[in-house]
């Protein structure tokens, strides 16, 4: 009966052998677990890793307040870019800056206007709708753009 066995080696050939495998599997590890998650974070992550919710809440005096909420599934940072714009989508006014944002972000906040915008902008004749979009990155550093995700319309207080 012919068998698949393995030549008997020395002590010494058979560390070697066991070496030269640990070795060739740790490289493997150390190099290829980098790309392989950027790869599952450019093509395979479920999207959008980061989207924002915004409402403007009428003011009993002075400039509207803004409500935002920001989803991110996993920690991601982002550059953000917000911007006011006028009916027609004509951008009149905006700021920009770093953010962090995760599953604790989630949460409604209300803002200031000149906060929120990053930059003090004069209150637009109505109508108008507020717009924020992020450029987001993992910590693999896989990055794509998310958004604009915009404010309906906003025709000022309501007479009541």
């Amino acid at each position: 009966m012919i068998g698949m066995r393995a030549e008997k080696g020395t002590p010494n050939a058979n560390a070697f052998r066991t070496l030269i495998v640990g070795v060739g599997v740790a490289l493997v590890l150390l190099v290829g677990l980098d790309p392989a998650q950027r790869l599952y974070d450019e093509h395979l992550r479920p999207r959008p890793w980061v989207e924002a919710s915004i409402t403007i809440l009428a003011p009993k005096e002075g400039k509207p307040l803004i409500e935002y909420a920001v989803t991110a599934p996993s920690l991601v940072s982002a550059d953000w870019k917000a911007w006011v714009e006028n009916e027609n989508g004509t951008r009149l006014c905006g700021g920009h800056g770093p953010g962090d944002y995760g599953p604790s972000t989630a949460a409604p906040r209300v803002w200031a206007w000149g906060a929120w915008l990053g930059v003090e902008c004069a209150v637009p004749a109505r109508p108008f709708r507020l717009c924020v979009s992020y450029v987001a990155e993992l910590p693999s550093r896989a990055r794509s753009d998310f958004g604009p995700y915009c404010s309906e319309l906003y025709t000022g207080p309501r007479a009541d």
